[in-house]
């Protein structure tokens, strides 16, 4: 396959893109100028992110990743070069949809799949790790041209409580949904080079939770506080207790140059990443403390 011009474009087919990272890479895409993009929702999802997607000049169809024919005969009319599979459910049905979302693909004559994945997912050292795992494995046996894209927990929003609750005082080195959007943008510009090959998106460097909240308190302009929770309190979120045994456990103290290696800079550091999602939803950060 040819690298993605402008006089040669690739269409990309995303499933889950109404989702914080399916909105990012829908985005880069577009503003690339080098893709035509077909997002995929699933049914009912709400307007305002369907709108904002056809905004960006990304065609919006309805699929349910349950119903195999609804996404085999959106792929046979849309006909894309490349799929990339973000997942949206949880629990066992992520595993089943996924593994639906590749069979369609091969059987509508994709020429390339990109997964995303979980961090460190050949170890199954966390729930989702050992889902993402079965997955990974069953791409490689089920389509010829394919790249993996794993990344790490990804930063989440910080409102007015002005806590950052965490049960673990552990090192991980979470990433920006942007930074993971771009480095998946930048391969399927030119995905041949790619395939066959695992990547590990991660933040730029190792951090407990102390540190994340006083880079949160450099970016907002307000106090953020580490607070410890139990893992009792922390199982109300399925599978993010896992995570953060891994984290206890060391199995996630790492950092990887690999979206060096794609994009030819650095992600975003946590103050980075805190000040630019703040710029762009600040009602989701809480406003900054008046000087």
């Amino acid at each position: 396959m040819q690298a993605a011009t402008e006089q040669n474009k690739h269409k990309v087919f995303v499933t889950g893109a109404s989702g914080k990272l399916g909105q990012a890479l829908c985005q880069d895409l577009m503003k690339s100028g080098v893709f035509e993009v077909v997002g995929s929702v699933p049914p009912q999802e709400v307007k305002e992110k369907c709108f904002k997607l056809e905004q960006c000049g990304c065609k919006v169809c309805e699929c349910d990743a349950a119903k195999t024919e609804s996404v085999l005969k959106v792929l046979k009319e849309t006909k894309p070069l490349q799929v990339a599979i973000i997942g949206i459910a949880a629990g066992a049905d992520q595993t089943q949809h996924l593994k639906a979302y590749i069979d369609t693909a091969e059987e509508a004559g994709v020429e390339y799949v990109m997964l995303f994945s979980s961090a460190a997912a050949e170890k199954d050292v966390t729930m989702w790790g050992k889902q993402f795992h079965e997955v990974e494995e069953y791409l490689k046996k089920t389509v010829k041209n394919w790249t993996i894209v794993r990344s790490m927990f990804h930063v989440k929003q910080i409102k007015d409580q002005n806590t950052m609750p965490l049960p673990t005082e552990g090192y991980f080195a979470p990433v920006s949904v942007m930074d993971v959007a771009c480095a998946a943008a930048h391969i399927l510009k030119d995905c041949e080079k790619h395939h066959g090959k695992t990547y590990e998106i991660t933040g730029i460097k190792t951090k407990h939770g102390p540190e994340f909240a006083k880079d949160a308190s450099m970016a907002l302009g307000r106090t953020i506080e580490f607070k410890k929770i139990s893992m009792e309190e922390a199982q109300r979120v399925e599978g993010i207790v896992s995570f953060y045994k891994a984290v206890d456990e060391n199995k996630l103290n790492f950092v990887s140059s690999d979206f060096n290696t794609i994009t030819g800079k650095d992600p975003m550091s946590m103050v980075q990443v805190f000040e630019t999602y703040h710029s762009k939803n600040p009602e989701m950060f809480g406003k900054k403390k008046e000087e």
